[in-house]
């Protein structure tokens, strides 16, 4: 771990609590082709392969609930496109109105701030809503960079984003730890060379075997307080 001296940290599940906001957009959405909205943590099993994976898995299981046959025949995909775009929509309409920053996350920033610790944030999320929800709670500052995915290729697990991190900061990928809460996020780091940090209490919290990573900790504040006294400063 001495060998580190730059942190990629996850959005979704890792700094920011979002589930909120994206489940009231997927009931949205559903609520537009008359099915029945799904609970939160329904939901929140869905998610992690992107808008479109997401709501063809959330209408199957609104199908099911409503007693409907499956929806395979139902929804072509452009109407799965179109349903994707009444969800996106919806969204972006709410964003920020109902996410939180995790207890302890703005003080964790702040403190690798201080110590001179390089930090970039990689998330799946599209860049525009990521960068909004940085900005809408001042924290974009504490990053150098944002890294989204241009591709359904770039999404983790794949190790793009970390391999371009590690370019922008002018390190190996072996100096970067990505904090993160899924196995998205611990194959990505996997994938790269990089060091597999775990949070509990994301978005992967129902998983019942998780992929082993590095080292895990209750949430971003515990992993920061844990980790920075074994970081080193990026050279300059």
């Amino acid at each position: 771990m001495h060998n580190v001296v730059a942190l990629a940290i996850d959005l979704d599940g890792t700094l920011m609590d979002t589930e909120a906001e994206i489940c009231a957009a997927v009931n949205h959405a559903l609520a537009t082709v008359a099915l029945p909205p799904l609970a939160q943590e329904q939901i929140v099993r869905l998610t992690g392969a992107g808008s479109h994976r997401l709501m063809r898995a959330a209408l199957a299981l609104a199908h099911a609930a409503a007693g409907l046959p499956s929806p395979r025949p139902l929804c072509t995909d452009g109407q799965l496109d179109g349903l994707v775009e009444v969800f996106r929509a919806h969204y972006q309409a709410i964003l920020g109105t109902r996410t939180t920053l995790y207890p302890g996350a703005r003080a964790a920033l702040q403190m690798l701030a201080q110590q001179g610790i390089a930090c970039v944030c990689v998330t799946n999320k599209r860049e525009d809503d990521a960068a909004l929800l940085l900005q809408r709670f001042a924290v974009d500052g504490y990053f150098q960079a944002l890294f989204a995915p241009a591709s359904e290729a770039e999404r983790k697990p794949s190790p793009v984003m970390l391999q371009r991190a590690a370019a922008r900061l002018g390190i190996a990928t072996s100096a970067l730890a990505l904090i993160g809460d899924s196995d998205n996020d611990v194959a990505s780091a996997r994938a790269a060379g990089a060091v597999a940090i775990r949070v509990q209490g994301g978005y992967d919290r129902f998983n019942p075997a998780p992929l082993p990573a590095d080292a895990q900790f209750a949430d971003l504040a515990e992993a920061v307080a844990a980790l920075l006294p074994r970081l080193s400063k990026l050279p300059a």
